[in-house]
């Protein structure tokens, strides 16, 4: 929040200090804010100033002066020599190629010395062999927004209309003082962190509420200002009221004006004849260019004072510019957008709506994108006489998504999505209709207020308050039907005023707060106030206190912070902020409380990490989002490739729209960063979430999913059989709740890549070392051994979902035994180049995926189990390498099963040996001299662990004749040697 002290002074009178100020031989007193009060005080009171800006600040010398003689430059056709007053002694001679520079013109001279914008140094020179001893300003070269009106031809021109406040003699006055000053333009801004609980403070009136709260806490003086423009016009709130809840149309002279409102929010408008539109006066003006805003015209800029000033949006249709209905009339209407409709926005962009988009609309166009920005077509400009003011409560959703599918966040939407005070609607246009007068410096007719019709007569609308709520505060004012959002009634002939005031003191008193001394010590546990000083900060911060008794209270809650302070805790943390959290001493904690232990559930996923950290990998953590694309660009069959992905209706990135169904592609936006940065390899593991929209009974759970973003239809369609491992069936609920029946699918899952080479060339190894397919599956088999789950990997399926990502003969699945059934728990591969291409990556990838809540399955028998598993080895392993000859046509999983399955009946627990076996696995594959034609040799390794006790030399030798007997039988193998 940026904050403008000229703007907060409109309402609170601030503390100041005085500054001596020397220039050009002659001193004169500063009067500047007291920042070293001000910015500690907020910050103090949960407002971190992160940063204070003084506007004028390094232009002292650049001061007020008079051309008192303007003659054309002997030697330039296009400079003319001015004589300059500038309140010295004598006159300044300054060369000038502006061709408004003229007599008797005031104007801001740069005396020699001033440092201006972009490092320009003002020094004497000569120009075409003329002295100059300093120059004449524009607007633009003291860092301002250009002015034409102001600028003129070329140099500022200080003059009564222009800036609108200061007389000629006035000026006059003020010759060689600093221009910053002379004009008013000097400000302090102070960049405020307001946290999300406090959109009260995204205005100035909040942030002069908090200064005057910190002021009287600390004994100063606090002094509010009167605003002339909240009572300079006939139009009370009360009688505003009245028009809007009895009227739903309005004549201005021969044409009548109509809204209607098909979204179900509040809103009402204010019909305005006899506008008079032109530039505004210089306070408003330099308020808003001090805080990055351009001024427009008096209307508008009134409009963003309003929204700066009160934290109220609004908007200003230029009535005329309306088109006719059919019955003849000029309405306005709050709708939703219908698809592929156009909207030419004041910024000059041409948008194209979506369905989910709220407008106000006219009969033909879209003239609004409600609480967002307005349209060209119905703008104010010089030209208009009569306008329509919109105040209507946006839905704070509806906005954020419409701001960021556009890529326009302005003021207007983000006081929107950070909540408004909806109670002082009415209020807010009370005010913005004093505004207009006192800046137009007329008296604008104003025609009525009419609120808008909702589609059903019948509907009440209940954003934010419920039906018992209603029936409490409204009562019999209900019966009529009254729409309600928050508290601001702008519905329906039949609520009088009497019964408005009621209605507004019911809501008042259901936000009153019952209070006692002992609720300080119960929140902080000390007692650092007393209940009388507890009040009266309350009282300073706007809260209503009724005493009851000498230590209990009624406290009501100020409508600006209902939203935010419900309970006691909450009154205790409002006090004690303006107290100073530093003045309220520290309390040891007593308790008797045990850390919990850690989840043995997570366990499985600490040991694989720890194993591939141990390998070399890196862990990478990022985003659970991926592009609706990603799937496809991998070479999947498409988004549903891996089942039905989450949606989400209002995406941070709004490339990245889905939950992720797979780790991969992040890990390759990750390789191709990496190689973007010159890294030419490396190895990566990512271990999280994926998400699908089916629970773990395979049942959809969100039917609209995707509706908000426009992949609904993509989204609905049936979900593929064959998805394995990816299947939302296999999906895991972290900590074995029940509820995981009740929401879409979570599925851990370990995914890795390793990219570019294993090793590169040097001065040990003649040539390079390139990842290939068998050392990958030993990485992933060790996470499975780790686990001491029994794994063997197989040639994947053609229907596998993810076999056309990878090359055609350098890709596997892994699986296991569950249940006694084989289930494919993931895959490992070499990425096809295509879909490398895809991802913009040169080089070689290996990946592989993982689905852990399979793995965990399978790992989690018992606790013991899970015990055994991390507990660090009693006894020595048992390797034992064996080689024999097989047909052609054996393959590694067949061998690894022969294995498994003469060993099981042996090791089976409690009833043979007790030991399990750690792993199979073949290192050697021999074809060629001594072996004959049609066979091959194979090598393979052994280890089984003991568990109870070491080994005998028994147990080993039944160990190795039941490996050799059934690879012997079932294989037809032959023992070597």
């Amino acid at each position: 929040m940026l904050a403008s002290l000229n703007f907060v002074e409109k309402f609170l009178a601030l503390p100041k200090v005085t500054k001596a100020i020397s220039l050009q031989g002659s001193s004169f007193e500063r009067v500047c804010y007291d920042i070293e009060l001000l910015s500690p005080l907020l910050t103090t009171q949960g407002f971190e100033v992160e940063k204070v800006i003084s506007v004028g600040d390094g232009f002292d010398s650049v001061v007020v002066g008079k051309i008192v003689e303007a003659l054309p430059h002997p030697n330039a056709q296009k400079l003319q020599i001015c004589q300059v007053d500038v309140g010295e002694s004598s006159l300044r001679q300054i060369v000038c190629g502006a061709r408004n520079a003229r007599k008797d013109l005031f104007v801001a001279v740069a005396l020699p010395g001033a440092v201006l914008p972009g490092d320009l140094n003002i020094k004497a020179s000569k120009i075409r062999d003329v002295d100059s001893f300093g120059m004449l300003c524009s607007r633009a070269e003291l860092g301002l927004p250009i002015k034409t009106d102001l600028d003129g031809d070329g140099i500022w021109e200080l003059e009564v209309e222009a800036q609108g406040g200061l007389r000629t003699q006035e000026i006059g006055k003020k010759l060689g003082q600093p221009l910053f000053d002379a004009l008013g333009l000097r400000d302090t801004l102070l960049e405020l962190n307001v946290t999300p609980n406090r959109p009260d403070m995204l205005c100035h009136m909040g942030v002069a509420r908090e200064i005057a709260a910190g002021l009287q806490f600390r004994k100063l003086p606090v002094q509010w200002k009167s605003r002339e423009w909240e009572t300079s016009q006939s139009l009370s709130v009360e009688k505003l009221v009245s028009q809007v809840l009895e009227n739903s149309s309005a004549a201005v002279d021969d044409v009548r004006f109509e809204c209607k409102n098909e979204l179900g929010i509040s809103a009402f408008f204010v019909v305005v004849d006899g506008v008079v539109v032109g530039p505004s006066q210089a306070w408003v003006r330099n308020l808003l260019e001090s805080l990055g805003q351009n001024s427009v015209n008096n209307v508008v800029d009134c409009s963003n004072l309003l929204l700066l000033g009160y934290g109220h949006p609004n908007h200003a249709f230029d009535l005329d510019k309306l088109a006719f209905s059919d019955k003849g009339t000029k309405t306005l209407t709050l709708r939703a957008a219908k698809a592929g409709e156009k909207f030419l926005a004041l910024d000059g962009k041409l948008r194209e709506l979506d369905a989910t988009d709220c407008v106000v609309a006219d009969a033909e166009n879209v003239q609004a994108l409600l609480g967002v920005i307005g349209g060209e077509h119905s703008k104010v400009d010089a030209g208009t006489k009569k306008i329509v003011l919109e105040f209507a409560n946006a839905n704070p959703v509806a906005v954020r998504r419409s701001s960021r599918r556009h890529g326009r966040r302005t003021d207007s939407s983000f006081a929107f999505e950070k909540g408004i005070d909806a109670t002082d609607r009415f209020q807010a246009a009370h005010v913005m209709l004093g505004l207009v007068g006192f800046c137009s410096q007329t008296q604008p007719k104003i025609i009525q207020g009419v609120h808008s019709k909702l589609q059903d007569r019948g509907e009440v609308a209940r954003s934010f308050v419920s039906d018992a709520q209603l029936n409490s505060v409204l009562g019999p004012a209900l019966s009529r039907g009254v729409c309600v959002d928050f508290s601001v009634l702008t519905q329906k002939p039949g609520l009088n005023g009497a019964e408005w005031n009621s209605f507004c003191a019911a809501l008042t008193a259901k936000h009153t707060i019952s209070f006692s001394s002992a609720h300080q010590k119960q929140v902080i546990g000390t007692e650092p106030l007393s209940f009388a000083h507890q009040l009266e900060i309350l009282a300073t911060l706007g809260f209503g206190i009724q005493k009851v008794q000498e230590d209990k209270a009624n406290v009501q809650v100020p409508h600006w912070r209902w939203h935010d302070v419900c309970e006691f805790p909450d009154l205790v943390e409002e006090y004690v902020r303006v107290l100073g959290i530093d003045a309220v001493v520290p309390i040891p904690i007593a308790s008797t409380g045990e850390p919990g232990k850690d989840d043995l559930h997570y366990a499985p996923f600490e040991v694989v990490s720890n194993v591939l950290s141990g390998l070399g990998y890196c862990e990478v953590a990022g985003y659970h989002f991926m592009r609706a694309d990603d799937l496809e660009r991998l070479g999947l069959s498409g988004i549903l490739a891996l089942g039905e992905p989450v949606a989400l209706k209002n995406p941070i990135l709004q490339d990245e729209p889905l939950m992720h169904t797979s780790l991969v592609p992040d890990l390759l936006r990750k390789i191709a960063r990496n190689l973007g940065y010159g890294v030419k390899s490396g190895q990566l593991f990512h271990l999280c979430r994926t998400y699908q929209n089916r629970n773990s009974d395979g049942e959809r759970f969100f039917q609209g999913n995707g509706l908000e973003i426009g992949l609904a239809e993509s989204l609905k369609k049936a979900q593929p059989e064959q998805l394995e491992d990816y299947s939302s069936l296999h999906s895991y609920a972290y900590t074995r709740e029940a509820s995981q029946k009740g929401r879409p699918a979570e599925t851990p899952r370990l995914s890795g890549v390793l990219f570019g080479v294993r090793e590169e060339k040097n001065w040990q190894n003649n040539g390079q070392r390139v990842w290939d397919l068998h050392t990958v599956i030993a990485h992933v088999l060790s996470c499975a051994q780790a686990l001491g789950v029994p794994a063997q990997h197989a040639q994947m399926p053609a229907s596998y979902p993810f076999v056309n990502a990878l090359h055609p003969w350098r890709r596997a699945v892994l699986s296991t035994q569950i249940n006694g059934k084989d289930v494919i728990f993931g895959w490992v591969g070499q990425l096809h180049p295509k879909a490398l291409r895809n991802f913009e990556i040169g080089e070689q990838v290996f990946a592989f995926e993982l689905n852990l809540s399979l793995l965990s399955s399978a790992h989690f028998v018992t606790r013991d189990m899970a015990k055994r598993v991390v507990a660090p080895r009693r006894f020595p392993a048992v390797s034992r390498d064996f080689a024999f000859l097989f047909n052609e046509e054996v393959s590694a999983a067949s061998l690894q099963a022969c294995v498994h399955g003469a060993l099981a009946p042996l090791l089976k627990e409690g009833q043979g040996i007790p030991a399990r076996i750690l792993g199979v696995q073949i290192f050697d594959i021999y074809r060629g001299q001594g072996v004959p034609p049609g066979k091959k040799s194979v090598a393979f390794n052994i280890v089984v662990e003991p568990l109870e006790r070491t080994l005998t030399d028994a147990d080993i030798q039944k160990l190795q004749t039941a490996v050799i007997g059934s690879v012997s039988g079932s294989l037809s193998g032959e023992l070597r040697g």
